[in-house]
């Protein structure tokens, strides 16, 4: 069991734009499935990668006190009208949510130490 959550930014500033997912510090299976997803959604060249930003930079309580692997996904800013038209289009983030799902997906499968201790 993972735990994942999705939103969209916003920002006053219209240019601001891209991808970016929130991970615990401190928690190495939570940034193995931050790395693990970030690559798939970067590789699809939809959105500017803004990084993986972990609990060093800015503590989120869902990510940081969650007793599973956690992460917090920001998959782009409504208000820029680039990531706006592809937020907007249904075949594209089904596309992007596959890449997320195949992400997670990997991160579940490949780690020994999520099956050690969640299986």
């Amino acid at each position: 069991i993972v735990f994942v959550s999705m939103h969209i930014n916003s920002s006053p500033n219209p240019q601001a734009n891209g991808f970016e997912i929130y991970a615990s510090e401190f928690r190495s299976l939570s940034k193995t499935l931050a790395n693990n997803v970030y690559d798939k959604v970067q590789a699809l060249n939809y959105f500017q990668g803004r990084g993986i930003i972990t609990s060093l930079k800015r503590s989120l309580f869902v990510v940081d006190m969650n007793t599973k692997p956690a992460i917090l996904i920001e998959t782009g800013f409504l208000s820029n009208e680039h990531d706006r038209n592809i937020l907007l289009n249904e075949g594209d983030i089904q596309i992007i949510c596959e890449q997320i799902a195949l992400g997670i997906y990997e991160s579940v499968i490949e780690s020994e130490e999520y099956q050690k201790r969640y299986s």
